[in-house]
This record gives C-alpha cells, structure tokens and sequence, in this order.
C-alpha cells in the first residue's frame, strides 16, 4: 500500500503556465526594468538593488499575484 500526501502544487512543479505567464506580462511591463543607476534612482517607484552581486533597477513595492 503506497501512501501519498497532498502535496501543493506550487510546491510539486514550480508555477502553473497561467502564473508565469502573469508574472512574465508584469515583469516585462515595469517601468522599472532596465534602467542604470542614476536613471533608476530618479525615477518614481524604482530602487536600485543592493548587495554583493545585486545590480540592477526594480519597484519598490511588490505586487501579490492573487
């Protein structure tokens, strides 16, 4: 007898085809994306990332896909 738990989904394979494609439309509509340090600074609602090997301009607020 082969006992299985539940296992989510997001858990088992990553995100269905429907979230990527979400998150994918969102990403690539930022303002945000792209952009250099100085251009990102100045922009409203963009920061640039911080740490050792972070370089790059995202939002500042994130957005909860539901």
């Amino acid at each position: 007898m082969k006992l299985q738990a539940q296992i989510p989904k997001w858990l088992k394979g990553g995100l269905s085809r429907t979230a990527r494609k979400s998150y994918r439309r969102r990403v690539k509509s930022s303002k945000c994306r792209g952009k250099v340090g100085v251009d990102c600074r100045k922009s409203m609602g963009c920061k640039k990332a911080k740490g050792r090997s972070r370089s790059y301009c995202r939002k500042m607020t994130n957005k909860r896909r539901r």
